[in-house]
């Protein structure tokens, strides 16, 4: 099981990191030992400042070979939810800086979390939205209408270079308001009106 993670995939977010706007999707990975199970995450000092990036994730049912393209996202998917994609920022601009990989700001310990997974609607499924709190406030609210790439664009831009396989979930980018975490923070996600993350910092 692997994470596929879409970067820069909301126009805003990739203007507030001073990044550009990309003309293809950017992939990287997230190893599956990265997942958090939660309810708690405990800071890793060693990693500087660490960002929450919640995402819209969903999980792969149906495995995809490589050149496979799909119409619909649900011959699939059945399941999706939210994530969040914990970014070691000061690592990441570092590596970004030497034109090095991301996988020591991406892929640590505890650097993933998934939400409680929910039915994809049937219908009309660019017209959803999420959210997501920091103590209680409102710091990020994605649309998937406003997405870069759509869904089915996303995985089918992967399989032209490598197989989908059942268990991998697919994280389909952030929009604008990420921000840093500190011990103590309380980070909720809401999807279709239900709370699917609940996470403490210590």
């Amino acid at each position: 099981m692997k994470l596929i993670c879409i970067g820069r995939n909301y126009q805003a977010h990739a203007q507030e990191l001073n990044n550009a706007v990309p003309a293809a999707p950017i992939i990287f990975f997230k190893p599956g030992s990265c997942i958090n199970p939660g309810p708690r995450m405990q800071l890793n000092p060693h990693l500087g400042a660490v960002h929450y990036e919640c995402e819209l994730i969903l999980k792969v049912h149906e495995p995809l070979p490589l050149h496979r393209k799909i119409s619909s996202v649900r011959e699939i998917c059945k399941e999706w939810s939210l994530g969040i994609d914990f970014t070691a920022r000061e690592i990441q601009d570092m590596l970004k800086e030497k034109r090095l990989p991301w996988e020591l700001a991406k892929g640590f310990d505890q650097s993933a979390v998934i939400g409680k997974w929910l039915p994809i609607p049937e219908k009309h499924l660019y017209d959803h939205s999420f959210t997501f709190l920091k103590n209680g406030k409102e710091v990020q609210r994605g649309h998937l209408s406003r997405m870069i790439f759509n869904l089915e664009q996303m995985v089918n831009y992967c399989t032209g270079y490598f197989s989908v396989e059942a268990g991998d979930i697919l994280f389909t980018g952030t929009p604008e308001g990420v921000g840093r975490i500190a011990a103590g923070d309380l980070m909720e996600g809401v999807l279709m009106g239900e709370q699917v993350i609940r996470m403490e910092v210590e």
